[in-house]
């Protein structure tokens, strides 16, 4: 008897539920729509823009390392002012492939096209009215975690307070290939300041290692470069529209030196009292020696 008075409550119980939600259903027809909550955007410090890896949006270049969501390249270097248009505008007359890497200088538009006569003034002296910031770099590319990025900083800023500001020079022009052999860049080497500057690339072997980031070169030529070429791409690969030379010329380093080198050593001496990082698009900068 128990037994067939719980089936019985319970069959009621499901008709009861049903009637109830038919109620529920018609009592909602014709109610106004609720409005659909917007979720906030996350912050910046979350996200990070997606790279384009389009060459064509690049003049050309070809990403070495391919974008990874979250990742972010990062760069480790000595800002260092010095007047180098005149130079890059002789350079590209030799080379018209060169594309500039100073900042806000010749980038290889029509502002500065092959055809332009240089004027004396641009052509017999390093000198420019602009002082535009190049790079001397102390790390590869690297590439950290969002939440590798303050260490990295710190690591930075911890450099930068133990070790003081110094005077460096350049000493000769010269060329170098990236690691991917795609590119040929014209450089200036540095003379006094190697040691000071191996020490902090140094400095930061420890942290790039925590970081499962490799160290700089074994034995570095410390450099700026100031511009930079395609190079034919292997004859198994598609040809490419963009402009490219086999090597840069063998006369293009002898003639800047034939006519800048003795200038670039007697003006080339320069203060190197800041480090920088850029992660990202984000440049973080201290003073050497922990001024600010």
């Amino acid at each position: 008897m128990k037994r067939s008075l719980i089936v019985q409550d319970y069959g009621s119980s499901s008709e009861d539920s049903e009637d109830g939600n038919a109620q529920t259903k018609r009592s909602n027809i014709g109610a106004p729509a609720k409005k659909q909550k917007v979720l906030p955007s996350l912050s910046p410090e979350l996200t990070s823009p997606m790279p384009s890896s389009d060459p064509a949006a690049h003049q050309g270049r070809i990403r070495a390392h391919p974008h990874v969501e979250g990742q972010w390249a990062t760069h480790i270097y000595l800002p260092v002012h010095f007047p180098m248009d005149a130079l890059i505008r002789d350079a590209r007359e030799v080379v018209p492939e060169l594309h500039s890497l100073i900042e806000g200088g010749d980038n290889g538009t029509d502002s500065t096209s092959n055809n332009t006569t240089p004027t004396a003034s641009s052509t017999t002296s390093v000198n420019t009215k602009l002082e535009l910031e190049l790079h001397i770099s102390l790390s590869r590319p690297v590439f950290l975690r969002a939440h590798q990025r303050e260490e990295m900083r710190r690591a930075v800023k911890r450099l930068a307070s133990t070790t003081g500001a110094y005077e460096a020079s350049f000493a000769c022009f010269t060329t170098f290939r990236n690691d991917e052999k795609t590119r040929a860049f014209l450089s200036i080497e540095l003379g006094a300041g190697h040691a000071e500057c191996h020490a902090l690339s140094l400095g930061l072997t420890d942290t790039l290692g925590y970081l499962r980031q490799q160290g700089y070169y074994a034995q570095p030529r410390f450099h700026t470069s100031i511009a930079w070429a395609l190079l034919h791409p292997p004859s198994e690969s598609p040809t490419s529209p963009f402009a490219s030379v086999s090597e840069l010329p063998a006369d293009l380093v002898p003639g800047l030196e034939k006519r800048y080198g003795t200038e670039l050593r007697r003006i080339g001496r320069f203060d190197v009292d800041h480090i920088s990082v850029k992660i990202g698009k984000d440049v973080h900068s201290w003073s050497l020696g922990g001024g600010t």
